[in-house]
């Protein structure tokens, strides 16, 4: 079973899992007008690989990004991006941490220039990528008409 030859797809999905439950709770906990300090139409920046996920439209314009837990927040990370975006922005960069995901009263946990508050420490990772490649001969002597 893929559980048992790629343990790691298990994480990453239900990791993914977790963070889109986290999102999807905060915008609509947002657009209902339930997130304290916060007034204003969301624009979905997830799919924009800025180091955020949501900005609001008018001003004053925050960030948001999003961090979701199945539990308590044990712990949070942040990508290089995000990161380097949360130092750039300071007080316009808020993290928003949504604990016990399943649940029907998840927590909301907002953060305001996190870069002010916390200091992450630094992993550094080497990955290795298997790929497999079909070259265009084995493609052309095997073509279907």
């Amino acid at each position: 079973t893929p559980r048992t030859l790629f343990p790691y797809t298990t994480l990453f999905r239900s990791r993914g899992i977790t963070g889109k439950k986290a999102e999807e709770i905060f915008k609509n906990k947002f657009e209902q007008g339930l997130i304290s300090n916060f007034t204003g139409k969301l624009i979905d920046k997830r799919e924009n690989g800025c180091g955020y996920d949501f900005e609001m439209k008018d001003d004053p314009r925050y960030m948001f990004e999003v961090k979701g837990s199945i539990k308590d927040c044990a712990g949070i990370m942040f990508t290089d991006k995000e990161w380097h975006m949360a130092k750039q922005l300071g007080e316009k960069y808020i993290l928003v941490i949504v604990s016990n995901v399943d649940s029907e009263a998840p927590n909301i946990e907002i953060y305001i220039n996190p870069a002010n508050l916390f200091a992450p420490s630094k992993i550094i990772q080497k990955k290795i990528a298997v790929n497999w490649t079909v070259d265009n001969k084995q493609l052309t002597d095997n073509k279907k008409m």
